[in-house]
């Protein structure tokens, strides 16, 4: 999944607007996913940068993670079909 079509899938998802969710797709770029201390970090910079509460936050951080595992999943089950773009 290109950057665009998960900006895009997330903001589908969270009803929120594109720069937004290109600010979280900036910040998840930035730091590794995995990781507890990771996940505290992600979640602040989200808070500060999008000036939001703990609950948003971690709904963005639950609903991003989903999103790529998702991607993940599919890439393992059919790991020669090409991503589909919409344009």
């Amino acid at each position: 999944m290109n950057k665009d079509r998960f900006v895009q899938e997330l903001s589908k998802q969270m009803n929120m607007n594109a720069s937004d969710c290109e600010k979280i797709n900036e910040i998840l770029e930035s730091h590794f996913i995995i990781g507890r201390n990771n996940k505290f970090k992600i979640l602040e910079e989200i808070k500060k940068r999008l000036n939001i509460d703990d609950d948003l936050a971690e709904k963005i951080y639950d609903t991003a993670g989903n999103i790529l595992e998702e991607n993940i999943k599919n890439r393992l089950k059919h790991p020669f079909k090409r991503n589909k773009t919409s344009n």
